[in-house]
């Protein structure tokens, strides 16, 4: 129960700290001795208190698995309250909602700020919890996401940005010629804004069985895998690079309107394969064998009648190839890459550009969470004694013993408590709990050192999963990609 007291506790503190006097939102973030909401300039507006929905569903999940887990509604209902009103009062005509990368509501003076696009990367929105506040509000919602971030549906051409006002068009009704990878848009097909694009067409086949959804959703899917290089397996973060609008010959300016940005800046010494889609840098890592590949487990289980079990097998070819050109065994370390299997470690950078500044030597890295529990979680589903001999071998990396067993652990990651969860899912033994159990009280004695806390944190909705493992109620909550 000392996890769940302490959820309990950073709740109740949001619930009368970040809550708004005036309206059922919640500030984004709150200041620990004062007490204050954060108020700060955001997107050239001053004296903005951020409350971004879509950035807080971490935090709506933790108020319902805390629902479930105490058997008191009070703060599902705080959950439902927000969520509704943004169907009342942040919903446009077309379906699409305020919130995401570039739009903000500023609970000074509850009107929205920023840029007036829509864009979600890497947000994962709790589509079940919204379905049941507004069903129908939900699926509008869903259906213009994919209608405004389609640019072009033959080519499936996307982009991280969609239009607020763009009319509803013939959505899955429109045809495909199915291009090959890397063709020029305008549109930046970034894997952080297509995951979810294909992630919610999978909820939206889910909720309301459109056979449409499904299709397009795998189809943006395999735009990826297509894209992947045929000789190494590896890649990509894009399968489009940027149509250049203008010429410049300041590589430090890195707007996409001058072209592919791996051209302009790695070109010159790498050749023509240097392109934005064919560089696997840390942050692409990340996107590609993190959390892309934890969202297409998670749809591949859950989505009926196994339609995309397909997405396992491509997760396991895509990890296996990352595996092969990328880890280092000896140091347990990945190197930075092209997808053509060049090792780019100490690779300086000649210029300034998108990649970091001229001088800049390109380093290898350690494996996050996100990576740990993607290999981990890939090799229980699928099996694969390679994947999980990796997973293993990261794990020793990340202070959790030979064989994933340290029961002296310092590790407080919340991905990594969520790796052990999936370990005591699929085998039922007891010590991978007692491994959850103390990163758990790693992270509660690491408390919060900063003065701000974000109430949109994953070690909260982490700590619920141990109670919820424990009660058997693993899968009638949400907990977003990682179980």
């Amino acid at each position: 129960m000392e996890n769940l007291n302490y959820v309990i506790d950073f709740v109740n503190d949001a619930l009368k700290y970040a809550l708004d006097k005036n309206t059922p939102l919640f500030a984004d973030e709150y200041y620990r001795q004062s007490k204050q909401q954060v108020c700060k300039n955001f997107d050239g507006t001053p004296n903005v208190i951020k409350s971004n929905l879509a950035r807080q569903m971490n935090f709506i999940r933790t108020l319902y698995a805390l629902s479930a887990l105490t058997e008191d509604d009070i703060y599902k209902e705080k959950a439902n309250a927000a969520i509704h009103y943004h169907f009342e009062h942040h919903q446009y005509r077309n379906g699409l909602i305020d919130w995401g990368g570039h739009r903000v509501v500023n609970l000074r003076t509850h009107k929205c700020v920023g840029e007036h696009v829509h864009e979600l990367k890497n947000n994962f929105l709790s589509y079940m919890i919204m379905n049941k506040v507004d069903e129908e509000r939900t699926k509008k919602y869903m259906r213009a996401f994919w209608n405004a971030h389609v640019y072009n549906w033959k080519t499936l051409e996307i982009s991280r940005h969609g239009d607020f006002f763009k009319p509803m068009g013939v959505l899955w009704n429109n045809n495909f010629e199915n291009p090959e990878p890397f063709f020029e848009a305008l549109g930046l097909s970034f894997l952080n804004a297509g995951i979810d694009l294909i992630y919610t067409a999978f909820e939206l086949y889910k909720i309301t069985n459109e056979e449409g959804a499904l299709i397009w959703g795998k189809r943006l899917a395999e735009m990826y895998v297509k894209a992947r290089n045929k000789k190494t397996g590896l890649g990509v973060y894009q399968f489009t690079q940027p149509k250049q609008r203008q010429t410049t010959d300041d590589f430090s300016i890195t707007y996409s309107i001058y072209g592919d940005r791996a051209k302009r800046q790695l070109g010159p010494e790498l050749g023509t394969f240097a392109l934005e889609g064919n560089v696997l840098l840390e942050a692409h890592a990340n996107t590609i064998y993190g959390i892309s590949i934890l969202t297409e487990l998670k749809e591949a289980e859950t989505v009926p009648n196994k339609e995309l079990r397909g997405l396992i097998n491509d997760c396991t070819s895509g990890l296996l190839a990352y595996a092969k050109y990328g880890y280092i065994k000896e140091t347990k370390m990945f190197k930075p890459l092209l997808a053509d299997g060049q090792d780019l470690t100490g690779f300086i950078l000649q210029r300034d550009g998108y990649y970091g500044q001229k001088g800049e030597s390109l380093g290898q890295y350690k494996a996050s969470g996100t990576i740990f529990l993607a290999f981990l979680k890939t090799a229980l589903i699928s099996t694969n004694k390679e994947l999980l001999e990796v997973a293993e071998s990261i794990g020793e990396s990340l202070d959790l013993g030979p064989k994933l067993i340290n029961l002296k652990t310092k590790n407080s990651c919340p991905e990594v408590l969520f790796a052990y969860i999936n370990l005591y899912q699929y085998t039922n033994d007891n010590i991978y709990l007692q491994m959850a159990e103390t990163i758990s009280k790693n992270i509660c004695n690491l408390g919060f050192d900063d003065d701000i806390i974000k109430i949109d944190s994953l070690n909260i909705l982490a700590l619920l999963c141990i109670e919820a493992a424990k009660r058997n109620m693993l899968d009638s909550i949400d907990f977003s990609i990682y179980i």
